[in-house]
Parts: structure tokens; C-alpha cells; sequence
């Protein structure tokens, strides 16, 4: 048996004296094993003529490997079982005190190897014990560490995403803030979308623009589970007082938000531009998280709404000083002001010399339009409109930006008779439905076709006959 376990079983198995009982059995069938050898082989003195004595060894050995009380048991029986009746024989020749040296001395030297071999072994069991602890204590230490540097590790990857998504957001605020910025006034409320939802994430909004003394919806998103906005509301409503004229940010949270919004909305605010106080519309958030409903989103929401309006103002702005213009800065075609001097000029000069002109409305559906490419990669629909213009038409035919809010555009055809119309209209149509689907968009184009003037024999004056549309098939 091993020392380690042999001291696992005395640890586990201790007697009333702190033998282990292991060693005690081992001791006794040892003993009387020696005791039948020496019987049965030797003369049964018990190994008396015998040096150094067999159980010197045994001693040492049950000292060393289950210390100094098992130790000490073997050397008592061992003294017992070599000299109990069997003392040895006193000369009388002897002196007193070397005989008693004689009989005690072997019995004083197993019991001393034992207390200090025994000794030496527990020194060692407390060592390896002290050891044991100490690891046992470093383990823990170890598992404690290697705890907090995953709990550590958790944290900076939390970190890490965390501060990945605030850039991520970041540049969707910056991208979406960059489309907002656009010159055409139908196009803001548009490319809100992007910005509304990385700013406020809302699942329902809408945006009303203020048209006379009424608020026009224009602009809904929904995911289905909240109400559904309304589609206009009157000057004699309460929200629209609320808005347009005391110009308040309403929120579900405060008294008054509760009772003019209701069940129609969360948040709602005037979309106003802060340098000259008009208000151009409205903001209405029907569906978000009350989680979120906290101070600092409703100044967000109010930033919001100002920078909307603001934007809604630039662009309107922007497209007054356009009418002036011959040329559109945006779409490169001529401007609404300039269709009605060029007309007219056309006409006269067609009365004059005798020549035939036509024109076309170019029509894209707004309401119809399915965006299925990203926001930043949609090009504008003058863009479209001008690539189609480019490659459809002569040098003479004029191209404006006439009702650029609605969508529309029209094309001057000078020295068109009806029965080439009806082909450029097609020919224009298909060049702009491929343009549509090259940039991801998906659109109901239609082009109307229209006779201006016809000239007659009889003619003295330019004048114009009845209006003949012809709409092509879309």
C-alpha cells in the first residue's frame, strides 16, 4: 500500500486510539505471521538470537508510512510479543544495571526510531497538507480570476458593440440628415424616414403639411399595430390649435398632450421653421415604446420637428428662387416661368410659319412609387426624367420642370405632327420605366399626349384648337 493512501485510510478510518485501523490490521497479521514463522521454521525464541531483530524493520516501516502513533502501537506489541515470558537469561556474573540495559534497551530504541521516524512522517503529512491548502486556495484564486475576466470580457465586447452601434447610428443620422437636406420641397417629407426612425424608432408616424387652415396628411408609415392617422384636421379641431397656433410639443405624459391627442397618438409637434415662426406642418408619432417616452427623447423629438420644418422652408425657398431662373439647378430643364414665355413664342412663330406643335405631360405616380434599392442610391426623378429627355428627343424639343411637387414635366414639340407624337410618347415612356428599374425603383409612368396647334388655311392669328389627350397605356 502507498503512503498517500494509506494515509487517506487513516484519515478516513481512525480508532479510538488514532490508529488507523488499516495499519492496526496490517500490524497484527504481520506480528502473528512473524510469530508462526518463527514457531514453525526456527527454534521459538522469537527471533532472541537474532541481529539486529526482524522487528526493527517492521517498526520503522509502519512509523514511516502511518506516523507516530501507529509507529508507537508496533513497537509496544513488537516489545510485547519478543520478551512478554520471554526475558532473556541474567548472569550472575552480570551487573544489574546491564542486564535491565539488556531487556529495555531494544523495546527504548523501537519506541524512540518510532516517535522520531512517526515525527518526521506527520512533519511531512503537515506539509503536504499546508501544500494541499494552498493549492486548493490557488485554484480558487485562479477560478475567481478567470470568473471576472469573462464577466471583464463580457463587458468589453458590450463595450465594443455598443459603441459600433453608436456609430452605426451616427452615420445613419448623418445619411439620413444628408437626404433631408434636399432643395425640393416634395422630396423632405420623403427622406424623412431614415431620420425619424434613427432618432426616435418609432413602429407608427405620420407628417401633415399645413395647407391653408387645415393639416393634409401626406406621409404614413404604420407596421399594422397601431391606429391609423387621420387624413386631415381642421382648423376647429384641437390638435390643430394646439400645433399651429400655440405651436406646442404634445406628449402622451403631460395632462394636456393626454387630452388633445387621445387615442390618436403618443407625441405630436409643429414642423416649424424657429427663424421666422411659420409653421409648415406636423410631426404625429401614433406608435412607440412608453420605455421610451423619457426627457431626453422628447427633445430629440423637438430638435426633430425644427429641423424638418427648417429643411421644408430651405427647399421652399430654394424653389421660389428657381422661378425666376431660366434653367432648373437640380434637373437641368427649363424652368415653369420660362414655359410660358417659350410657349407663347412658339406658338406665334409656329402661326407664322406655318408648322405644327405638339407637347407631352410627363407623369410619375408619386403614391405608386416602390422603393426597393436603398435611399442613398436612388438618384432623383429629374434625373430620370432628363436621361429619358437626352436620349428620346431632337435638339429642338424643349423639356420643364413644370409641376416638379406632383411629379409632372412637360415637353415642348415643335414641328411634331400628331402622327409622330404618339411615338415619342411611347419612345420617352419605355426610356424612363428602363431608367426606373436601373436605379431600383418601381413606378406608374404615364405620358399624355397633346396637340397645341394645327395651322389652317385661314389662319390670321395663332390660335389654338381644342386640347386632344391621348394618354398612353401604362
Amino acid at each position: 500500500m502507498s503512503a498517500p493512501a494509506q494515509a487517506n485510510s487513516a484519515v478516513q478510518n481512525p480508532d479510538l486510539l488514532g490508529v488507523p485501523r488499516a495499519a492496526a490490521a496490517e500490524i497484527v497479521v504481520f506480528f502473528a505471521a512473524a510469530l508462526v514463522f518463527d514457531a514453525v521454521l526456527l527454534d521459538g525464541a522469537r527471533f532472541a538470537g537474532i541481529e539486529p531483530h526482524p522487528f526493527w524493520l517492521f517498526v520503522l516501516v509502519v512509523a514511516a508510512f502511518y506516523g507516530t502513533a501507529a509507529g508507537v502501537f508496533a513497537a509496544v506489541l513488537a516489545t510485547l510479543l519478543a520478551f512478554l515470558g520471554n526475558l532473556p537469561a541474567r548472569n550472575p556474573l552480570e551487573n544489574e544495571s546491564l542486564y535491565l540495559l539488556a531487556v529495555i534497551g531494544k523495546p527504548a530504541l523501537w519506541l524512540g526510531s518510532a516517535v522520531v521516524i512517526g515525527e518526521i512522517r506527520t512533519r511531512r503529512e503537515r506539509v503536504c497538507e499546508a501544500h494541499r491548502l494552498h493549492a486548493e486556495q490557488l485554484q480558487v484564486q485562479n477560478e475567481a480570476l478567470a470568473t471576472a475576466n469573462a464577466e471583464l470580457e463580457q463587458s468589453c465586447d458590450r463595450l465594443r458593440k455598443a459603441a459600433a452601434g453608436q456609430i452605426q447610428t451616427a452615420l445613419s443620422l448623418v445619411q439620413a440628415a444628408r437626404s433631408v437636406e434636399t432643395r425640393s420641397p416634395s422630396s423632405v417629407f420623403a427622406s424623412v424616414e431614415g431620420l425619424v426612425t434613427s432618432i426616435l424608432m418609432p413602429t407608427a408616424y405620420s407628417i401633415y403639411l399645413h395647407n391653408g387652415d387645415r393639416l393634409d396628411l401626406v406621409v404614413q408609415t404604420n407596421d399594422g399595430k397601431s391606429p391609423n392617422a387621420l387624413g386631415h384636421y381642421n382648423g376647429d379641431s384641437e390638435l390643430y390649435r394646439a400645433i399651429v397656433k400655440e405651436q406646442l410639443v404634445l406628449h402622451v405624459a403631460d395632462p394636456r398632450g393626454l387630452q388633445v391627442l387621445g387615442h390618436e397618438g403618443v407625441m405630436a409637434g409643429p414642423l416649424m421653421d424657429i427663424d421666422t415662426g411659420i409653421v409648415v406642418g406636423m410631426l404625429k408619432v401614433e406608435g412607440l415604446p412608453m420605455t421610451l417616452l423619457r426627457q431626453d427623447m422628447l427633445q430629440a423629438f423637438k430638435a426633430l420637428c425644427e429641423w424638418i420644418g427648417a429643411a421644408y422652408r430651405n427647399a421652399q425657398r430654394y424653389e421660389e428662387a428657381n422661378q425666376s431662373r431660366m434653367v432648373h439647378n437640380d434637373s437641368q430643364l427649363y424652368t415653369d416661368a420660362y414655359y410660358r414665355d417659350v410657349s407663347a413664342f412658339v406658338l406665334s412663330l409656329a402661326a407664322r410659319a406655318r408648322f405644327e406643335v405638339s407637347q407631352l405631360t410627363v407623369r410619375v405616380t408619386h403614391d405608386a412609387v416602390r422603393k426597393t434599392g436603398p435611399l442613398s442610391a436612388a438618384r432623383p426623378l429629374t434625373d430620370v426624367v432628363r436621361r429619358a429627355v437626352s436620349k428620346g428627343l431632337r435638339v429642338t424639343d424643349l423639356a420643364f420642370d413644370y409641376q416638379q411637387e406632383r411629379g409632372e414635366f412637360l415637353i415642348l414639340l415643335p414641328m411634331t405632327p400628331a402622327e409622330h407624337g404618339q411615338a415619342v410618347a411611347d419612345r420617352i415612356r419605355e426610356l424612363m420605366r428602363t431608367h426606373l428599374a436601373e436605379i431600383g425603383h418601381a413606378a406608374r409612368v404615364s405620358v399624355t399626349f397633346e396637340t397645341l396647334y394645327v395651322p389652317t388655311a385661314d389662319d390670321v392669328k395663332p390660335w389654338h384648337r381644342p386640347i386632344l389627350r391621348r394618354v398612353a397605356p401604362s
